[in-house]
């Protein structure tokens, strides 16, 4: 049963952002992690206005109440989910922050060229429990 401790926010109006939870859902095999929209009523609820205003961030909110953004999110969030993807991760939550969200920010820049706005439909089958208003 989902409890919406762990929560992925991201900008629902993103296709990139909403082909890449497709993804990351998948990796969430035990299906531990919600997913909600930066724009959405549960972000209004759980995140302070400044993280829900920077839709070039994704932001992951952890089982101990942290709100991690850009690459520290995405890493943590590899990590919690479990998924093939965590041994990736790993290594990479060594290396400096500072390095990896510059390379989270030239993806983000570019991810309207990347994936117009949405392009890629959110799941809508048994996934849809997972999404968070």
């Amino acid at each position: 049963m989902l409890s919406a401790e762990r929560i992925l926010f991201f900008d629902g109006d993103c296709g990139l952002c909403r082909r890449s939870v497709r993804i990351l859902m998948k990796q969430d095999r035990k299906e531990r992690i919600c997913f909600a929209p930066l724009q959405g009523e549960t972000a209004k609820e759980r995140l302070p206005e400044s993280l829900r205003t920077d839709l070039d961030s994704v932001v992951y909110h952890t089982a101990d109440g942290r709100s991690l953004t850009r690459s520290q999110a995405l890493i943590h969030f590899l990590i919690d989910s479990e998924g093939y993807l965590s041994w990736l991760a790993k290594p990479l939550a060594c290396l400096p922050s500072r390095f990896l969200d510059r390379a989270y920010d030239s993806i983000a820049k570019r991810r309207y060229k990347l994936a117009p706005r949405k392009t890629c439909p959110l799941p809508v089958s048994k996934e849809s429990k997972r999404f968070l208003p």
